[in-house]
């Protein structure tokens, strides 16, 4: 392995990402592509592909898509059925593609846990918020829930690839950090942005209280593996609904 110090920036890099893919799946996969192109960081071996031509191409047209979609009421739904095991896959992979100096079996044991981890426990979470608008409001409040989720990702994702305005925006407010091991890798990135009263959702916590669930399975989890994923939406809801001041009903 190389430098602790520089393995470390990359799981937190790979982690950021991993997180943002739970907001939206292709956005972050476009961002990391679009910084390679322009040799602002460096890929793994095998994961060249990702800043080539075809690549951004087909990764700018399926942002579009995605973020579109979200907009048709009831379909945004549907979508996040079919966006979970997408979302931990395209965790696994921006982790695994930004570990340049990490042996190939390390480097798929922390996308998959760390990696994965993140982008469920955000993705889980971000359908469960939607479920609840759609309960309180029937679907009204959905677009804006849309729009954070993808401006969040494109955020999450600017900050993580180093840009300083993206940093300045988070400076001195209140942030989320969804951890997938005890590294704490996109909460030491939110201290380095000067983020202010950084609430943590700690993946591996949440399978420790839960001793009893097997989870099994990456891309297609087990009923266990659903529960704690359910278990760790919660949490982050509840941390949302900490933050977020109470709307007066009509």
């Amino acid at each position: 392995m190389g430098d602790p110090l520089e393995t470390l920036l990359a799981v937190s890099l790979g982690v950021g990402l991993a997180a943002a893919c739970g907001l939206r799946v292709f956005l972050p996969l476009l961002a990391l592509g679009a910084a390679a192109r322009l040799d602002l960081v460096a890929l793994a071996p095998g994961f060249a592909w990702a800043g080539g031509t075809p690549a951004l191409i087909l990764l700018g047209t399926a942002t579009v898509l995605e973020i579109a979609a979200y907009y048709i009421p009831w379909l945004d739904n549907a979508l996040d059925v079919i966006a979970g095991p997408v979302a931990v896959l395209a965790g696994v992979t921006v982790t695994a593609s930004v570990l340049v100096e990490v042996p190939p079996v390390v480097r798929w044991a922390i996308a998959i846990i760390a990696g994965g981890g993140a982008s469920a426990a955000v993705q889980a979470t971000t359908s469960l918020l939607r479920l609840k608008s759609s309960a309180l409001t029937g679907g009204l409040a959905n677009p804006l829930l849309a729009t954070a989720e993808w401006v969040g990702a494109l955020a999450l994702a600017l900050l993580v690839l180093g840009d300083e305005k993206t940093g300045q925006e988070v400076a001195g407010r209140p942030a989320i950090a969804v951890d997938g091991c005890k590294l704490e890798c996109a909460a030491k990135g939110l201290e380095c942005a000067g983020a202010a009263d950084i609430r943590k959702v700690a993946v591996f916590d949440v399978v420790r209280r839960h001793r009893g669930l097997k989870p099994e399975g990456v891309c297609d989890l087990n009923a266990d593996g659903l529960k704690l994923a359910r278990a760790a939406a919660e949490e982050g809801a509840a941390i949302v609904d900490g933050l977020v001041p109470e709307v007066p009903h009509a």
